[in-house]
């Protein structure tokens, strides 16, 4: 049978695809009449062999695809956060519902709260029917409960727990949806170590091996390994200087800063004009500050000690006098760019 619209490009001419029938009026079949009536009609029971066949199939797809479960229509490798998975099929189960809400012409819509747990169930049961071992229904005491989830048993069931702590959900430890679940409870408590990591997992969760799976999972946080690493690596500490290493005198080589202020108790006095001298009153106290002076033995870390009453670099000298008359002129004299040293150094 030949297609009209591919005359044209079987080389004819523009005077014989005018004239031809084909071209104009289609092919020969479609001209001719159908006698309706001559035609056999198809039995009932045929009609009828066909629908349960479709059916069949139909159902047939049905249960397969309930029995791969939710992981047969989406990915969880797809998915970087625990969030995003449980949101996205939160709307398709949103979506699903609409339309059965149609069908049945009811108006019967659960909330998203409700479609979200649904949700973290559907993913949950999926894992795990795949992943759940024989061997694990004895070593950790499995039981179903009532949205036929694996939960861990235990001898705790009388402490004043929650149900997901006392009954914690069994999740295997290799599997994409575990590292999200991780990942969610890394970032609750705030990039913390393993510890409080595993304590906020096992809060609902059970993973065999989880401070192991925890430990590597943090390992592997860009977050946390981006505020450990350090900036670049310290250099290697150079010899001390020989001031400080060779044998000497003490106080030969010292070190001068000063600490404080320190807040103080004085006595005031009254100058009596009668006799010119100034009398104490104990009951009249004011507060003053103080600094103290430190100079160590750069050699033997003896320590010496005084008092000055400002930052003034006349106090310093007063008091660096007062260390040379008890101590011994000092060889070296170590400080800090204070401006009172400065001035100091540059009176000396």
């Amino acid at each position: 049978m030949v297609n009209p619209a591919n005359l044209p490009s079987r080389g004819l001419s523009f005077e014989e695809i005018q004239k031809s029938q084909l071209w104009l009026h289609g092919p020969t079949r479609l001209m001719n009449e159908v006698d309706v009536q001559s035609t056999e009609p198809i039995p009932l029971e045929c009609l009828k062999e066909l629908r349960v066949k479709d059916r069949e199939l139909l159902a047939l797809n049905v249960s397969e695809h309930s029995k791969n479960g939710i992981g047969a229509i989406m990915s969880v490798e797809r998915f970087s956060s625990f969030e995003r998975l449980i949101g996205s099929t939160a709307i398709l189960l949103s979506f699903l519902g609409i339309l059965k809400s149609k069908l049945r012409r009811s108006n019967d819509v659960a909330s998203m709260e409700e479609l979200k747990r649904e949700a973290e169930d559907l993913w949950i049961r999926d894992v795990q029917e795949k992943l759940i071992k024989s061997e694990w229904k004895g070593q950790f005491d499995l039981f179903l409960d009532e949205n036929k989830l694996w939960r861990c048993g235990g001898r705790i069931g009388n402490a004043g727990l929650s149900y997901d702590v006392l009954h914690p959900i069994l999740l295997p430890k290799g599997h994409w949806f575990t590292l999200l679940v991780v990942r969610r409870a890394h970032q609750r408590v705030g990039h913390s170590g393993v510890k409080d990591t595993l304590t906020e997992v096992r809060s609902r969760y059970w993973i065999p091996q989880g401070r192991s799976f925890v430990r590597q999972y943090i390992r592997r946080c860009v977050v946390c390994r981006r505020y450990n690493a350090s900036s670049y690596k310290s250099p290697s500490a150079p010899p001390l200087p020989e001031s400080r290493v060779q044998q000497s005198f003490p106080f030969s080589a010292v070190g001068v800063d000063y600490a404080g202020p320190l807040w103080i108790k004085q006595n005031t006095y009254i100058s009596n004009s009668a006799t010119r001298r100034r009398t104490p009153y104990s009951h009249i106290l004011c507060v003053g500050k103080v600094w103290v002076c430190l100079f160590t033995c750069c050699v033997t870390r003896a320590v010496h000690i005084d008092i000055v009453s400002d930052f003034s670099s006349y106090c310093f000298l007063q008091c660096f006098k007062r260390f040379i008359a008890r101590r011994g002129l000092p060889a070296r004299v170590i400080s800090d760019n204070g401006s009172t040293f400065k001035s100091a150094a540059k009176t000396l």
